[in-house]
């Protein structure tokens, strides 16, 4: 395939990344950065990207652009727990909780994160430096999980 003349010592590395993000269950949203615009897209409890053909395509275009010139991917998986968040005016909203996985992309090959390197990431203001609070009812977790394999 291409990419594997992009990048011959990597097998298959977005075919092998899509497994894994399959793997987790439920419905999740994943963000792409590469550059400065987040590219966001659903994966639904089915397996199926986005809400129209092509979509999976184009994310598949993404993460190639994210591989070449370097960018992360952040997987949130909605769980069917739900936490009670009361907001401004006193409104009360039932929010799910949440896994969070982290993927560094670069040269032709992706990291995963540790839950510990994503709740530090997580806590701290990139344009201040300084402390934000944990997010409630997320879960920082190890990408790949331990339950998947590629």
């Amino acid at each position: 395939s291409k990419i594997e003349k992009i990048f011959p010592n990597h097998k298959n590395p977005i075919k092998d990344l899509i497994h894994l993000i399959l793997a987790i269950p439920g419905s999740k949203i994943l963000t792409l950065l590469t550059g400065s615009v987040p590219f966001v897209i659903d994966v639904h409890e089915d397996g199926s990207f986005g809400y129209f053909e092509g979509q999976q395509l184009l994310f598949e275009a993404k993460l190639h652009e994210a591989l070449s010139e370097r960018g992360s991917l952040m997987i949130r998986q909605f769980l069917p727990i739900k936490q009670k968040t009361i907001v401004k005016g006193g409104k009360v909203l039932w929010i799910p909780e949440k896994n969070l996985y982290g993927v560094f992309l670069n040269e032709g090959v992706w990291h995963g994160l540790s839950g510990e390197t994503l709740l530090q990431m997580y806590s701290i203001d990139p344009k201040t430096g300084g402390s934000l609070p944990e997010e409630e009812g997320a879960h920082y977790r190890d990408f790949p999980p331990k339950n998947t394999h590629a």
